[in-house]
């Protein structure tokens, strides 16, 4: 491939002799394996993994609820720099789990400095839906 784009010209060494062939005698496609996928430029590959684990998909969790949160924030008119109270009642344990994995970074993201899983006194709750699961969230500022 190197020799193609260098020169626009490969040439294969057959036993009844040297065969050239151009750009429009060959056609070089990349295709990734089953799991994976691959992007090319002139001088490189790029292959990546599409495989989701676990970890992948809980920290997929934490980043709709941190979207969640802050959607809620800017309905409550928050200043960028108020602090939170934030409750995450449901029943998905996805979404539990999600929550406890990431908690730090979903405090750090929204600026919550409680990150509750039972209502916060004096916070209107509103009900989501969070990839697939429903979700009764509090926000209230501290």
């Amino acid at each position: 491939m190197t020799e193609l784009n260098a020169s626009g010209k490969i040439v294969v060494e057959l036993a009844d002799g040297p065969v050239e062939l151009d750009a429009d005698d060959i056609q070089i496609r990349l295709q990734a394996k089953e799991g994976w996928t691959a992007a090319q430029g002139p001088s490189c590959v790029v292959v990546l993994s599409t495989e989701l684990t676990e970890e992948l998909i809980a920290e997929g969790l934490a980043r709709e609820l941190v979207r969640a949160i802050q959607d809620r924030r800017k309905e409550l008119n928050c200043d960028y720099t108020d602090r939170i109270a934030v409750a995450l009642v449901t029943e998905a344990e996805e979404l539990h789990a999600a929550s406890e994995q990431f908690g730090e970074y979903i405090r750090g993201e929204t600026l919550a400095v409680e990150l509750a899983t039972k209502p916060v006194a004096g916070a209107e709750p509103v009900e989501l839906k969070v990839a697939g699961h429903t979700l009764t969230l509090y926000v209230k500022v501290v």
